[in-house]
């Protein structure tokens, strides 16, 4: 899949483990770059395999996506179009 990045932010985290760890802390760095890595070679969202709980957002978050990081932690997406998917924003406090 073609990932795109909201931000230039999102996208040097996903890129630079240093940075991500600084931004996000060690953990959710690690799997950011991991999902985000994986992602770039998924043909699509049906490859996502499913302890990753990829699932569809309700309410004020229709139209976007999440993907399970760490504990509470997950990664918000959106799919512009066939093949891409975009990273919006990766949220540390879903149950904080």
């Amino acid at each position: 899949m073609d990932v795109l990045y909201r931000d230039d932010d999102l996208e040097e985290c996903a890129n630079d483990e240093r940075k991500g760890r600084k931004t996000f802390g060690r953990a959710v760095a690690r799997k950011f770059i991991s999902r985000v890595n994986f992602l770039k070679q998924a043909r699509s969202t049906k490859d996502i395999p499913a302890s990753w709980r990829f699932k569809p957002l309700k309410g004020t978050r229709k139209g976007e996506y999440s993907i399970d990081l760490n504990k509470g932690d997950r990664l918000i997406v959106t799919l512009p179009g066939p093949g891409q998917i975009l990273i919006e924003e990766v949220n540390t406090d879903h149950y904080g």
